[in-house]
């Protein structure tokens, strides 16, 4: 049981958990175990956790049929439980961590960058995050246009990733259009995505494992979060050196639109979070500065 440790959620959640092993545990063999009503995330956790040699992640998950299982299920297998919390915090007792645990937000891990086209800087757009059917969140494609065309094409180039593309047919034919985007939408395997994102000098996405794993990587980012929850998972280090902003979803009306959008299309709303011009300009000028951010 020493070094069998246990956790819940899906693939974001899974990598926090991992960075909160990596520091006490890297040198050593870890099994991981997984408590979720989401056995479809199985393969893609299983995939990331490769890219930490000292973690075994378990499959098939513990399955559960709802969320108030889990403080019993954590329980009743009586392993080294870690949460989802950078500090450990915010958790009822039984979903503590089983001690005190030092977090590392920048681990090493091992992946080749993409080869850039000279003298231009590679904005890289999440389209979507999250569980379909769950806590799915996709950008606007009206927002992404808005904030593409603010960028010269000689300077820099764009690359939309994710795999769920708000397909409103006019924006769609503006995509295709401009030669200074390229959609790899539905078109990396895993470790190319990655790639792609630690290769990249901004990266934008909402919150989940995309801006998580990019944070970590010291790739200046992004993060539009639809929950403040979310901030219980963002190192401080993180914060500190990134743009991460509410989406503003507070009054009534988008309460209604989220309740909406969760059980009739099976996501969130549609987001569209800042006024591009805002967030061209803060990329802009981060850009352009000499200054290492990670100092």
């Amino acid at each position: 049981m020493k070094n069998k440790f246990l956790m819940s959620g899906t693939l974001g959640d899974a990598f926090i958990v991992i960075l909160k092993l990596y520091k006490n545990y890297k040198n050593k063999n870890v099994s991981l175990n997984r408590i979720s009503r989401w056995p479809d995330q199985d393969n893609i956790i299983l995939k990331m956790s490769k890219l930490f040699p000292f973690v075994t992640y378990n499959i098939p998950c513990i399955q559960i049929s709802k969320i108030e299982e889990t403080i019993e299920t954590i329980k009743k297998l009586n392993l080294n439980y870690v949460n989802t919390s950078w500090n450990g915090s915010h958790f009822k007792k039984a979903e503590k961590d089983f001690k005190k645990i030092i977090v590392e937000p920048f681990p090493i891990l091992n992946l080749r960058k993409i080869k850039k086209k000279k003298k231009k800087k590679i904005i890289s757009i999440q389209v979507n995050t999250g569980k379909i059917g769950g806590n799915c969140k996709i950008l606007s494609s009206k927002w992404i246009v808005e904030i593409i065309n603010f960028f010269n094409k000689k300077n820099y180039e764009i690359i939309l990733l994710g795999t769920i593309l708000d397909k409103e047919k006019s924006i769609l034919k503006q995509f295709k259009s401009n030669k200074n985007i390229k959609i790899l939408v539905n078109k990396t395997t895993f470790y190319k995505w990655l790639s792609i994102i630690k290769s990249s000098d901004f990266f934008i996405s909402p919150e989940g494992f995309p801006a998580f794993f990019s944070m970590s990587q010291k790739v200046k980012t992004i993060c539009f979060y639809t929950d403040k929850r979310i901030l219980t998972r963002i190192h401080p280090k993180w914060k500190k050196y990134n743009y991460i902003k509410s989406v503003n979803w507070k009054n009534l009306y988008s309460t209604i639109k989220v309740i909406i959008a969760r059980h009739v299309y099976k996501r969130y709303p549609l987001i569209y979070p800042i006024n591009p011009k805002i967030i061209y300009n803060y990329i802009n000028k981060k850009i352009n500065s000499e200054k290492n951010l990670y100092i």
